[in-house]
């Protein structure tokens, strides 16, 4: 069990849910996503990505963390190892299931 965090929103020191705020600010974070991160065909999530992620999910349909742990889990998305999101060459891509893509994120935060 991971250690209790502060929400993000600057000065709230409430205890974080899933997604780094607390139930009174999550609505800040897509606030915030949609002011400083843009959206997601400005991240680089375009048509382009869609056929890409298609084709590596159907090339690689089990999730690899699970995979390693000798789990059979279906995998729902493409993830960057690399964190960028224009990079799609093979290997710098991955399948995971919503599960470890969550723990991923949360690993790379952190």
């Amino acid at each position: 069990m991971k250690a209790p965090r502060p929400c993000n929103k600057p000065g709230c020191g409430r205890i974080a849910t899933e997604g780094g705020y607390c139930n009174e600010h999550k609505s800040y974070r897509d606030e915030h996503d949609r002011l400083y991160r843009g959206n997601a065909s400005d991240r680089g999530y375009d048509a382009n990505w869609s056929a890409v992620r298609a084709r590596y999910l159907r090339l690689h349909p089990f999730c690899d963390i699970c995979l390693k742990a000798n789990r059979v889990q279906e995998a729902e998305l493409v993830h960057h190892k690399d964190q960028d999101s224009r990079n799609n060459a093979d290997d710098n891509l991955q399948s995971l299931c919503r599960k470890c893509h969550a723990k991923e994120h949360d690993r790379i935060a952190t």
